[in-house]
């Protein structure tokens, strides 16, 4: 029998099509609806490791999989799970949330992608910020 948590998962419905496995994510209170494959699309990752294991032990009464993180970063993470990219804001303070997402899910090419974004922000900051005229005495 095939691992439902695989990334090739897939079951045949009745009228023999096929269909995808999917998993309902409980983050923060807002409810997120997803393939398995998706969120197993980076090796390694939080996702991947958990689907590995035992994952249906943690599902609520629900069915959902409680994830007691930030809801308002996660689609960012929802899609760069899809796509293995996202544009990235500018904001420094948005980028640190995203980057502290991204550290706990353990996206390491996002991570690296945010890092390099503040360090170039940091870098034009320096060339834009005002110089202060010296005075010599």
């Amino acid at each position: 029998m095939e691992n439902p948590a695989s990334p090739q998962s897939r079951e045949v419905a009745g009228n023999g099509s096929m269909v995808v496995a999917t998993i309902s994510l409980d983050v923060e209170g807002v409810l997120f609806k997803t393939s398995i494959s998706t969120l197993t699309s980076v090796k390694g990752s939080y996702f991947d490791r958990l689907f590995q294991n035992n994952w249906r032990d943690h599902l609520d009464k629900h069915g959902h999989l409680f994830i007691d993180r930030d809801s308002t970063i996660f689609p960012l993470i929802l899609n760069y799970l899809r796509d293995g990219n996202i544009p990235l804001p500018r904001d420094e303070y948005y980028l640190e949330r995203i980057l502290r997402e991204a550290r706990f899910y353990k996206l390491h090419g996002l991570c690296c992608d945010i890092e390099k974004r503040i360090e170039f922000g940091a870098k034009q900051k320096a060339r834009e910020a005002p110089k202060t005229p010296s005075v010599t005495i």
